[in-house]
């Protein structure tokens, strides 16, 4: 590394930490703030390409976001962002062919250079790719663009440092393999501007696309969808859209679209005119479809039933198996060989994973970022003590503590937020799923099978079951958090207390019986009430059925 910044290092620690104010290297201002965020930006970059790629081609008439001040300037920006790149590479190669003392640019420099170009490319394409596909807003353009203004910050502080007649930095790089010249500064700060630029759009959100079932007179001046509440054609509707479904990554992960509700409840009480319709991801007829796919995807027909439901298909002018999953007809599914193998049942665990497996996997990487979020506060801690008990210290070793501090726990409280809203959210559509399945089910079963089973089974299903479900969603990461968290505890204590870490950890492998056996209780305790239950809602639905008869058959004098 340091033959490939002309013997620099990356990272000095005596140049940063050891000093009385700190100073980044010219190895590092040409690489850390770019190789950072490109491999960031490389790998997520290229797996969103493939999975919007591997759905089905972007109708440009209705899912496309049409051409607008807002993406159109941002994509001329991160075009001039290009050319800088490009002009800053072909300047650091005409000095690299050409010895110059004054600017000795090193292969970090062109390697830099020729990076920084690429990444801004592959981020240009990623913004043309999202406005066909409709995405008004991009965590990950936000994320990248985020990185790449924060990482560019130290070089536009020794930029200040340096004409602000610093004599130390002037010492250093006036010359030689860490020399400025000003045709470096000024395409630094082209860059930094034009980043800054983009920066500032990505915080923003696009318009939302207008899909083929808008019409012309629910679009605004703005060339918005109206609100529910004043579109022309919606009799029913009276609720206004949710704003979460057009807010920016920003206001997304500071619940700032959540103000207006706020500030509406504090001010008068809420009616339903106030509150906000379910987004479309939200409601069951955009839910259940999904779930059935997933269902019958796993489903080996017999050609008895293709023939049944091809002929039900055919009278209403729809596939065997749009029919199946939009209306939710049932099927006695057959065991089938399959390629040697038995063709089970479809599983409920299974269909849940493929309609929902994705909002479930970005979960475990929030959980996953906070729990070790939770160790940086106590490593940033005993830092501080030794800053505290260091006198000769500089001052602002101080300054960049607190800020780590006062960082570490503002994104710790937006990942956990996040990832509670993500959680209950896909509960929540779990608990549609389920229930618009078992409910469609209950609806087509057979004699034999209704002699199986009860109303209050069903309703306890439906209305018990299924929100335990939903609310296990939230707390079933701790399966694999709750070690983490305990090993890496225990990791940082042995280095502290040493042996005496092995006290606590017997306490905690001593409880685990206990409560297993508690837990054991309880399951057993909430099975034998759910019977309980499943017996009353069976009496109560008896009595009042008797009750009916009586009523219809007007017997009510003959058993006063």
């Amino acid at each position: 590394m340091e033959n490939f910044c002309h013997g620099d290092k990356v990272w000095d620690v005596s140049q940063f930490w050891n000093t009385s104010t700190p100073i980044f290297n010219r190895c590092f201002q040409r690489s850390i703030p770019i190789i950072v965020p490109a491999i960031f930006l490389w790998p997520l970059a290229f797996f969103s390409i493939c999975r919007n790629l591997s759905r089905s081609p972007p109708r440009l008439s209705t899912t496309a976001i049409p051409p607008n001040l807002y993406n159109v300037s941002r994509q001329l920006a991160v075009a001039a962002i290009i050319l800088v790149s490009v002009v800053q590479f072909i300047f650091d190669l005409w000095h690299y062919i050409v010895p110059d003392p004054f600017h000795q640019p090193s292969p970090a420099d062109l390697t830099g250079s020729l990076v920084n170009a690429l990444t801004w490319t592959l981020f240009a394409f990623l913004l043309h790719l999202h406005r066909l596909y409709g995405f008004h807003t991009s965590s990950l353009a936000w994320l990248f663009t985020f990185l790449s203004f924060t990482l560019a910050l130290p070089t536009v502080y020794m930029y200040a440092r340096f004409y602000g007649n610093d004599a130390i930095l002037r010492d250093i790089f006036k010359s030689g393999v860490n020399s400025w010249s000003p045709v470096d500064m000024a395409l630094f700060a082209a860059h930094f501007g034009l980043v800054l630029f983009v920066f500032l759009l990505t915080c923003f959100a696009d318009v939302k696309p207008v899909t083929s079932d808008a019409k012309k007179n629910d679009i605004d001046s703005n060339g918005q969808l109206k609100p529910l509440i004043d579109r022309q054609d919606s009799t029913e509707a009276t609720l206004v859209e949710c704003p979460e479904s057009s807010a920016s990554f920003l206001s997304f992960i500071t619940f700032w679209w959540f103000n207006s509700l706020a500030i509406t409840g504090f001010k008068k009480t809420l009616t339903l005119g106030d509150l906000w319709a379910l987004k479309e991801e939200d409601t069951t007829q955009f839910i259940a479809p999904r779930f059935d796919r997933a269902w019958t995807s796993q489903v080996k027909f017999t050609p008895e039933e293709v023939a049944l439901y091809a002929k039900t298909a055919a009278s209403n002018g729809a596939p065997a198996i749009e029919m199946l999953s939009s209306n939710g007809l049932a099927v006695a599914f057959s065991s089938q060989k399959k390629k040697g193998k038995v063709q089970q049942h479809p599983g409920t665990v299974t269909t849940l994973l493929k309609t929902f497996g994705w909002s479930f996997a970005l979960g475990v990487l929030y959980k996953l970022a906070h729990d070790l979020l939770m160790f940086v506060n106590p490593q940033l801690l005993k830092v501080f003590i030794t800053f505290i008990s260091t006198p000769s210290s500089p001052t602002w070793h101080g300054f960049v503590l607190a800020a780590l501090f006062f960082l570490t726990a503002t994104v710790q409280s937006l990942i956990i937020n996040v990832y509670f809203h993500l959680m209950y959210s896909t509960g929540m559509r779990i608990r549609t799923a389920l229930t618009s399945a078992i409910y469609r089910k209950s609806l087509t079963l057979s004699n034999a099978a209704r002699r199986t089973t009860t109303t209050g089974a069903i309703q306890n299903l439906m209305s018990v079951d299924i929100s335990k479900i939903a609310d296990l969603l939230t707390y079933i990461n701790l399966i694999w958090s709750a070690p983490l968290q305990v090993l890496l505890t225990m990791y940082f204590l042995w280095a502290e207390l040493g042996p005496s870490v092995i006290a606590g950890a017997l306490v905690l492998v001593g409880m685990i019986p206990l409560n297993g056996w508690i837990s054991t209780v309880q399951q057993r305790k909430q099975k034998e009430q759910m019977i309980q239950k499943d017996e009353r809602i069976k009496v109560i639905s008896e009595i009042l059925n008797g009750i009916r008869v009586l009523k219809l058959y007007a017997w009510v004098s003959i058993f006063v």
